[in-house]
This record gives structure tokens, C-alpha cells and sequence, in this order.
């Protein structure tokens, strides 16, 4: 498994240690410290419910190989200082082919999207719920830390641009689109943003539902997101927005998030049939991909099709 990811500051011959402790490139030192605690916590033999003895090794190498020498690089202030000054002449070096830059995790897409009044609250927000996710699932963790590392990269260039966004290369042609809203969620065309008295409104979740399905079959998974997310906002335990959640995470490439929602909506509800197609869908999906056939030789061994559990 290749531990260093490709996303974001890495395309740049950057080692980015903020992301791989999954802490924001404006961490002070207390910060780190009980960040790595608590990846320390999550990923020990004692602590972790490690099923293998290869979960167990590749726990042990992410720790000792990623964790560790990323920890020992930023842990005391004079180095998280040093730093944190490199990280700022990385951006300013790169922000002259920012056009060249293509940005593919929704997360670095939304925080590209938001006002500069946001931008900080938005950046800390969405790095908390990757980090969340970072590692929990070890063969996930690559993906995830890539994703931190471009959301640290869009943050990085947009508070270089404060007054206006940087243009960047992506085939999402919408990436490039201004936003009015401020807030992390984007609204659809024509639409009225919720207030928090209707969003309680059981049709209006129904309403978010048919819309997301339509977007679906239309494949625009972005706004499918947006209306399942306010459908999951109101109804958490709504096993068919999970299961459909899944799919659209699976389509906008972000595994780990279609993980979570399609054994979110099997523990729920295993007997919906479109929670039955869902998981049937993101299988065939998976085993389409040029790695599926190493993939499915550890499906036994708790990996890619293990998260499904066993009927």
C-alpha cells in the first residue's frame, strides 16, 4: 500500500505533515500534540478492534512510517513555525499555475466556492469531518489524507486571493461558478434557501428526496449531494437517503464517505430493496475499477468489500 498520497501540496514534491496528522495548517503546537494522542488512541493494538494480523502491520506501519515522522516534524513550536512559513512559500510559489491546478474531493471544491468572510470557519469545518474518517478504515487513509492535503492547498491559495478566487483547471466546469450563499451547503438554481422552521417540514425532506433522485438519473451528483445531505439533516436515520448518499459519494469519487452511508444504511434497514441495491450497485462499481481484482483477494481479510458486512 503507497502511504504517500497525490493530491494537493503533494503533486508538488511537498511532504504536507499537516495532513497527515489531519490537523489545519494554522495548528498551534497543543493542537498537534492532542491530535496525535488521538490517532495514537485509535490505531494502538490495545485500544483499536483490529480483526487481522495484517489490519495489525499496516496499522503499525501507517503509525510508525506517516504518523510518527510527521509528528517528529511539526511537534514543537519552532518547527510547526518553520513550517508553517514553508507551507506559505509553497502557495506562493504555485499560485501563479493555480490555473494548471485541478482539485477533484468535494471537500476542496466547496471550500473553493466559499466567501472570504467564511473561508476559516469553513476550512476547519470540513477538515473536521475528514479527519474523522482519516484513519478509521486503514486502506482508506491515503485517499483521505490526499483529500486534507488539497483542502489545505485551495485554503492556502484562497487566503493568498482573499478579494477573489484563483482560477483553477477541473473538468467540474461548476467549480468555477460564484456562489452567493456563505454557507457550507450550496443551494440548486432558483432555489430558496431552507430556513430551519421549514427544513423540520416532513415534505419538505420528501420534496429533497425526489429532487435528489432526479439528479441522480440526471447524474448530476453534485446537487444530488446537496438534497440528500438536507434529507440526512432532518432524518439521520433515513436508511434510503444513506443508501442513495452512498451511491453519489461513490460517483464523485470519495470511497470512504460511500462507505460510511452504505453500512449506515444496512445497519438500518438490510432488508430495503434499495438498500439491498444500493450495496449490489457500489459492489459491481468497485470490482469495475482496475483495482478491484486486489481488492476483492482481502475481502476476507476485513478490506475493500469486508465494510459490507456478511448476510
Amino acid at each position: 500500500m503507497n502511504l504517500k498520497p497525490t493530491q494537493g501540496l503533494f503533486k508538488f514534491d511537498f511532504t504536507d505533515h499537516h495532513a497527515f496528522l489531519g490537523v489545519s495548517v494554522d495548528a498551534d503546537a497543543t493542537g498537534v500534540r492532542d491530535r496525535y494522542k488521538e490517532i495514537a488512541r485509535l490505531m494502538h493494538p490495545d485500544s483499536a478492534n483490529w480483526q487481522t494480523v495484517d489490519e495489525k502491520m499496516l496499522a503499525t506501519k501507517i503509525f510508525s512510517s506517516v504518523v510518527n515522522q510527521s509528528y517528529g516534524q511539526i511537534s514543537k513550536a519552532a518547527q510547526l513555525q518553520e513550517q508553517q512559513a514553508m507551507l506559505e512559500l509553497v502557495a506562493k510559489r504555485i499560485i501563479a499555475d493555480a490555473g494548471k491546478i485541478d482539485i477533484t474531493s468535494s471537500a476542496a471544491q466547496k471550500l473553493y466556492q466559499q466567501s472570504s468572510e467564511d473561508l476559516s470557519h469553513v476550512y476547519h469545518e470540513l477538515l473536521k469531518e475528514l479527519t474523522l474518517q482519516q484513519y478509521a478504515l486503514l486502506e482508506s487513509s491515503t485517499e483521505v489524507t490526499g483529500n486534507i492535503s488539497e483542502l489545505n492547498l485551495v485554503y492556502l491559495l484562497r487566503k493568498r486571493n482573499q478579494a477573489s478566487r484563483p482560477p483553477l483547471a477541473n473538468t467540474n466546469s461548476a467549480i468555477n461558478k460564484p456562489v452567493e450563499q456563505n454557507s457550507v451547503e450550496t443551494t440548486t438554481a432558483n432555489e430558496v434557501p431552507r430556513s430551519a422552521e421549514t427544513a423540520k417540514n416532513p415534505l419538505q425532506g420528501e420534496k429533497a428526496m425526489r429532487r435528489a433522485e432526479e439528479y441522480i438519473n440526471m447524474r448530476n451528483w453534485t446537487k444530488a449531494n446537496v438534497e440528500l445531505r438536507e434529507v440526512l439533516k432532518d432524518d439521520p436515520n433515513n436508511a434510503i437517503a444513506h443508501a442513495q448518499m452512498a451511491i453519489v459519494y461513490y460517483r464523485q469519487n470519495q470511497v470512504t464517505m460511500a462507505k460510511m452511508h452504505i453500512n449506515k444504511a444496512i445497519q438500518l434497514d438490510p432488508s430495503a430493496p434499495i438498500v439491498r441495491n444500493a450495496k449490489q450497485e457500489i459492489k459491481k462499481m468497485m470490482s469495475d475499477t482496475p483495482t478491484a481484482s486486489k481488492s476483492s483477494t482481502t475481502a476476507g481479510k476485513g478490506g475493500l468489500f469486508g465494510i459490507f458486512g456478511k448476510k
